[in-house]
């Protein structure tokens, strides 16, 4: 969801090995955390924000993972700073709405009022001219459209992180159609960074959490699955 693009990454721990068996679920979360969760420790908060979002999950009918250390703790969590973060928002938005578009056959002259507010924050930002670029072209594979799919969602995330919308809903798809005001309203990337105001540490931490306990859900929901679902299927049924 983006959400972990907010943690900055511990270099030491970005390569991690195995990718099978019963050890694929935590090193699809250490992968996304960049951290060694070996020596990790709770803090009274850490323990605190557990047990909430455990009972919530619990009320839910759904498993809480409360044994597993497999979310950011106060310990070894910095938050990215806020102008990385608009960066991020701004890229994930506007590929995964080119993404969308694309998939779905939809040319920018019919999304036109979207696709236009790109030119504001393009100028400023190669990578995602270049991206834009390279997606009306054709040039960009499939298997990485497919990636770039839920980009909207995670800016979404990104946009609640940054104080700039109200925080998402689980169960709803947007493709970030909410984020929309903020680009028509502000005139450029350092605009969007001053009007930012990062949440609290603890905010962050206690949704990460939350969202890691049901991301993990999901993925062991998709891995007991006796067929494969691929993104292919799953738009090719939408």
């Amino acid at each position: 969801m983006g959400l972990f693009d907010i943690f900055k990454k511990n270099k030491e721990n970005e390569t991690v090995e195995g990718n099978g068996g019963a050890n694929f679920l935590e090193n699809y979360f250490n992968s996304k955390f960049k951290i060694n969760t070996d020596g990790v420790t709770y803090t009274s908060n850490d323990i605190a924000r557990i047990e909430k979002n455990c009972a919530i999950l619990e009320k839910m009918g759904l498993p809480s993972y409360k044994d597993l250390k497999l979310v950011p703790v106060d310990s070894n969590v910095t938050i990215e700073e806020k102008q990385e973060l608009v960066l991020h928002m701004i890229f994930r938005f506007f590929v995964g709405r080119k993404t969308v578009n694309s998939l779905n056959n939809r040319s920018d002259i019919d999304d036109a009022d979207v696709m236009m507010l790109a030119v504001k924050y393009a100028p400023e930002f190669n990578q995602l001219a270049s991206y834009l670029s390279a997606i009306s072209k054709g040039e960009v594979a499939r298997k990485q459209l497919n990636e770039f799919f839920f980009f909207g969602e995670q800016a979404t995330v990104l946009a609640w992180v940054l104080g700039l919308a109200e925080k998402p809903v689980e169960d709803k798809l947007t493709f970030g159609n909410d984020l929309v005001k903020i680009f028509e309203t502000y005139n450029g990337i350092q605009e969007i960074i001053d009007k930012s105001n990062l949440r609290s540490k603890e905010e962050i931490l206690e949704y990460a959490d939350y969202i890691s306990r049901l991301d993990f859900y999901f993925m062991e929901l998709t891995l007991s699955m006796v067929t494969s679902f691929s993104m292919d299927q799953y738009l090719n049924a939408k």
